[in-house]
């Protein structure tokens, strides 16, 4: 089972990767019986999506913090609508 408690400070590590430029992660769920985490990058905020980490380099940076914080992780999905079409 994923504690809700990790999944929360996890995030708190990382929102500051993207907030800085406008956008923010949320969670949009916690999957306890694939073990895996849904995180939303929400651009609604950004003037300068260029300005916003790369989403390799930003889905790596997740996945490493969600790693180290979340006991029995399998997996964190990042929704960035950047990525879509």
């Amino acid at each position: 089972m994923i504690a809700r408690a990790d999944v929360d400070t996890a995030l708190e590590e990382v929102r500051p990767l993207v907030q800085a430029d406008g956008a923010d992660l949320v969670l949009e769920a916690v999957d306890d019986a694939g073990g895996q985490v849904v995180l939303k990058l929400d651009l609604a905020n950004v003037s300068c999506l260029e300005c916003v980490l790369p989403p390799e380099l930003l889905h790596t940076m997740i996945s490493d913090a969600f790693s180290r914080r979340v006991p029995g992780l399998a997996g964190v999905v990042v929704d960035d609508p950047r990525e879509e079409g």
